[in-house]
């Protein structure tokens, strides 16, 4: 950097820079990032792939679009390590993709009932993570009824800025800051907060006499859980009903009607054959019941067994050419014998295609009755269940099932979190000017209940992860390397690799937004 940047917010780059050169830390996306060789391409998931994973969404209006899903899915996929990159020119969409990772991300940790997930957005500049806290704000839908909104009181958005010091008395004025999680973090406010909470509580679960917070947060998972079943349900069920139609497709072809229709007629046809061929044998039996006792005895004899031959040649009808080839008795007998057991098997045969495919058919419907059952949990227009796709049960999930997901969610974590600030408040005020890596953590992990992402530009996060160690002989500077599980980077166009670079030292995953047709950031070094 030029001397003079360093002087100003860079510094704070290049001291997390000078210490990863200096301590040499395993960071995995800190090295995928800056690794010379380009990663090997990896298979797309299938659309609508990960249905069930997708587990809330920000709004109870509008659904997500396919693409937006699809990078949803991927991400929810990544592994640590893992850089998404999401490429797209302004009002596609992609602010409305970043509410719902949030969203599905702290559903998810919800539902597993651990700790919340610590996601923070940045940027180069103040404008464009400005633009993200907004979002926050006023993007995600407040929904109706008693799970409707916040449970607890003052809390206005999603998201946290933590600006520069200088700036935060003017930004707290605006946005939730550090400020805002100091008030909160007071006997009045837990006070306050709680009648307010149990107060939605009761009303959102009138069967529950005089409710805890600690039962209602049992409660909301059960819910959130309940939900995430029905969603597993229908993917599924979908599945289940796809493998069903396939089976019918590869067996009967386009048109199954028409070919278990055609698979009858060849029962039907088999039938006949077998009906005939046991009657000719039939009737060469009798005929050598008939026969005169002298014709048996002097059968050895060679006109006596020409003549029996011809005899019995005249029971058959001169077009069936193999028995009127025949050399001997025997040999006919042999033939009409062959013919029985050839038609028998060709019937059984045809009876086991129909019945395969009448089974096929049974098994697709029992599938069908199962999905019209799973699906009714949907609001479904006026639709058979038979024309209703797992693409369908994407767009109306989002808005219902998805949706509750989120409201649910939102109210476990304060109700979580005003369980951890009731039995440690005393903890936490004597915490306050700890500067350790474990009071770091616990902090970030506990207003990642109120505000599901927090908000920094690149110049200041290296300082807002900065934590002191004991080396033995004192404190050193430290920072929490591999603690953020995901970074989203917005305006990526505009960040400059060596600003971004360290930062992602500090993080497990990242999801990269931006628009590669945006003016190239201008370069200062």
């Amino acid at each position: 950097f030029k001397e003079e940047k360093v002087e100003g917010f860079s510094r704070n780059i290049v001291a997390l820079y000078d210490y990863l050169r200096d301590t040499r830390p395993e960071v995995p996306l800190f090295e995928r990032f800056a690794q010379r060789e380009r990663s090997p391409d990896e298979p797309c998931l299938p659309a609508n792939g990960l249905f069930a994973e997708r587990l809330a969404h920000a709004g109870d209006e509008y659904a997500l679009a396919p693409a937006q899903r699809d990078s949803l899915s991927h991400l929810l996929n990544g592994r640590a390590g893992d850089i998404l990159a999401v490429n797209g020119p302004p009002g596609t969409g992609k602010t409305t993709l970043l509410l719902s990772v949030v969203a599905s991300l702290w559903a998810r940790a919800a539902a597993a009932g651990g700790e919340p997930p610590v996601i923070v957005a940045s940027s180069t500049n103040n404008q464009a993570v400005t633009n993200i806290i907004t979002a926050f704000g006023k993007d995600f839908a407040t929904g109706s009824g008693p799970f409707a909104g916040r449970w607890l009181p003052d809390i206005r958005s999603f998201g946290a800025y933590f600006p520069k010091a200088s700036a935060e008395a003017e930004m707290a004025r605006t946005y939730q800051t550090r400020s805002f999680f100091t008030e909160l973090e007071s006997q009045d406010y837990l006070d306050k907060a709680q009648q307010a909470y149990l107060a939605h509580a009761a009303e959102a679960f009138p069967d529950m006499l005089s409710p805890s917070v600690a039962d209602t947060v049992e409660r909301l998972r059960d819910a959130i859980r309940g939900r995430q079943q029905q969603l597993a349900n229908i993917e599924q069920a979908w599945a289940r009903l796809a493998e069903a139609r396939q089976a019918i497709q590869t067996l009967l072809g386009d048109d199954p009607q028409a070919a278990i229709a055609q698979l009858h007629e060849q029962l039907q046809a088999c039938d006949q054959q077998l009906a005939d061929t046991q009657a000719l044998l039939t009737r060469f039996k009798h005929h050598l019941a008939n026969e005169p006792l002298l014709y048996t005895l002097f059968g050895w004899f060679g006109p006596v067994a020409g003549k029996r031959l011809r005899l019995a040649k005249l029971q058959f009808d001169e077009a069936a050419t193999e028995l009127q080839s025949a050399s001997s008795l025997s040999e006919i007998e042999a033939r009409l014998t062959a013919a029985v057991a050839q038609a028998s098997k060709a019937r059984k045969t045809a009876e086991a295609q129909l019945h395969q495919a009448q089974q096929l058919q049974i098994a697709e419907q029992r599938h069908l009755a199962n999905w019209q059952s799973v699906v009714a949990v949907l609001p479904i227009p006026d639709k058979p269940a038979a024309e209703i796709t797992l693409v369908d049960c994407d767009n109306w999930a989002d808005t219902s099932l998805r949706f509750e997901i989120f409201l649910l969610t939102t109210h476990y974590w304060e109700g979580r979190w005003l369980m951890e600030v009731g039995e440690s408040l005393p903890e936490i005020l004597k915490s306050r000017n700890k500067t350790g890596r474990k009071t770091l953590e616990q902090n970030w992990r506990r207003w990642m209940k109120l505000t599901p992402c927090l908000v920094a530009t690149f110049f200041m996060l290296p300082k807002e992860l900065r934590c002191k160690r004991h080396d033995g002989n004192g404190f050193v500077d430290a920072y929490a390397l591999d603690f953020i599980d995901l970074l989203i980077v917005d305006e990526a166009g505009q960040a400059l690799p060596e600003v971004a670079a360290p930062s992602f030292a500090l993080a497990r995953q990242a999801l990269v937004i931006g628009d590669t047709q945006q003016i190239e950031p201008i370069w200062s070094i």
